[in-house]
């Protein structure tokens, strides 16, 4: 896939809050998922998508392309905003997010995870359930942070990718987790005033990735995604759910963030 260039947000069509909940629609449709990236796999929209709770049955992949299955979900204006700028001629289109953050603060948002089977010993085989969070860096080049949680050969992992394209700059952090996943949660924390992106994993502050970001982060977008690959037809795990929440609304949000941390609608924690 084309690396992410992002331009300015001008619209809150798929966040909600104004003294309300502070929501992001998963609203794209299963025809816009799949026309969103280019390449041999279809993206399928997950099969279970029920306010911003989605998630899939773990299925043989024998039959299937490639011997991999693809999942998404996202809204209709981001969704239909990253088809147009994969058919654009030039890296350079401008592709806009849909929910600005302002210019300073601490933004939070996390992640809840559901049901998530572990198995062992599953060889070439993987499942996965994660996100590509994208935003805007002065409406020019993007940063990309991808958060995934993988069941591979070598276990379960959390592994999180930062690409700072502005800076030219990759970073990837893993963290353990436990093998029993169900309400295990991480969240990320974004830092307007430092330019940094920060990690809390099941409650414990890992602090800040690394090297600051080139430049603030003027909009966010997001794609919810999960992978399974190499499935045999005769699997212990097979049929298993793998399903999580995104959680953008300060009441649901767990953990303790820095002082005057605000949700993604900018209501104070």
């Amino acid at each position: 896939m084309k690396n992410l260039i992002l331009g300015v947000l001008v619209s809150f069509s798929t966040i909600s809050s104004a003294f309300a909940v502070c929501t992001y629609n998963l609203d794209a449709t299963p025809y816009e998922i799949s026309k969103m990236y280019s390449g041999q796999n279809i993206t399928e929209r997950f099969p279970t998508v029920v306010s911003q709770d989605y998630g899939y049955q773990i299925k043989s992949t024998n039959s299937v392309l490639n011997s991999l299955r693809l999942y998404a979900a996202g809204s209709s204006t981001f969704v239909n905003a990253i088809s147009s700028w994969d058919a654009a001629s030039s890296k350079d289109a401008e592709l806009n997010g849909d929910v600005v953050l302002p210019e300073n603060g601490i933004y939070a948002i996390e992640f809840k995870i559901n049901s998530f089977h572990f198995a062992s010993n599953i060889g070439s085989a993987e499942y996965n359930l994660g996100a590509m969070i994208v935003g805007t860096s002065n409406s020019k080049r993007g940063v990309n942070i991808i958060p995934i949680l993988s069941n591979t050969s070598t276990g379960l992992k959390l592994k999180i990718d930062i690409v700072d394209k502005l800076g030219g700059n990759f970073e990837t952090v893993s963290f353990p987790v436990p093998n029993q996943l169900a309400n295990f949660r991480y969240g990320l924390y974004f830092n307007q005033d430092t330019k940094q992106v920060g990690v809390i994993v099941n409650g414990v502050n890992k602090g800040y990735i690394n090297t600051p970001l080139s430049n603030k982060i003027d909009a966010l977008g997001f794609i919810l995604q999960g992978r399974i690959s190499n499935i045999p037809s005769a699997s212990s795990y097979l049929n298993k759910y793998v399903t999580a929440k995104i959680i953008t609304d300060k009441s649901e949000l767990n953990f303790n963030y820095p002082i005057g941390t605000k949700d993604i609608c900018s209501n104070i924690i």
